[in-house]
């Protein structure tokens, strides 16, 4: 808004800017939603519409882990150990990889025989779900910023956003469903229609192909005379080189 019109503002206080939102709902949350959703599916864990179970996928323990082990790699790569991570092209899925697999469970049954309930384990992340798991959690240190978590407050807005409480019976985390409407109805055209509810948003996201699906981003059609990609302004962020 305040870049189309500029002269409705005296000044801008931009707490949490986005750039590029059409690649980021698109090649941001929906592969995070389909990373997710393989992991739910090595775990046979699927919601009474068939479809796989985000919110199943991990424990607010697992997170802090996951956390634990990001910030002990990425956050001294800015050279100040804050509990930020700032330097986050640095924090590549090479250097996550070793780290995240230091806290997998690493015999193929000791995720039964020191099961707490709920399937955790005391000291480490279940190992069945291989690797798909893994690239799921190298995820969470690429490209976003995390503090060190203090009362817990990182997993939780975490979970809310790819993956919905860890107890919800359905897929309700925002990337399922504010995700699935803002990607067929505002990033790409021709918009698709997607039931608002039900198994209907989790069916589109899990059914975009990437290859196939980018295109739209850019897609002019009929009515639709600006792309998403225009619409959200790509010219402003062309003109400074994003």
């Amino acid at each position: 808004m305040s870049q189309r019109f500029p002269g409705y503002f005296d000044g801008v206080l931009a707490c949490s800017p986005g750039f590029k939102l059409p690649k980021a709902a698109l090649f941001g949350e929906v592969w995070d939603t389909q990373a997710y959703a393989e992991v739910a599916k090595s775990m046979g864990v699927y919601d009474r519409f068939g479809q796989p179970l985000l919110s199943k996928t991990f424990t607010d323990e697992d997170l802090d882990l996951a956390v634990q082990a990001i910030l002990t790699v990425c956050d001294r790569l800015d050279e100040l150990e804050d509990g930020i991570i700032d330097n986050f092209p640095a924090c590549t899925a090479e250097l996550l990889a070793p780290k995240l697999a230091a806290i997998t469970c690493k015999g193929p049954n000791e995720h039964l025989s020191r099961r707490r309930p709920g399937g955790r384990t005391p000291k480490g992340i279940r190992r069945r779900e291989k690797f798909q798991r893994r690239d799921a959690l190298c995820r969470l240190g690429l490209g976003s910023r995390h503090r060190r978590p203090s009362g817990g407050h990182v997993q939780p807005r975490l979970a809310l956003l790819e993956m919905g409480p860890y107890d919800a019976p359905l897929n309700i985390g925002l990337n399922a469903t504010l995700g699935a409407g803002a990607v067929s109805a505002v990033f790409t055209t021709p918009p698709t229609a997607v039931p608002p509810s039900g198994a209907g948003p989790m069916a589109y996201l899990l059914g975009i192909d990437f290859d196939r699906d980018a295109a739209k981003l850019y897609g002019e059609s009929g009515v639709y005379t600006k792309s998403a990609w225009d619409f959200m302004m790509a010219e402003f962020h062309r003109s400074l080189g994003l």
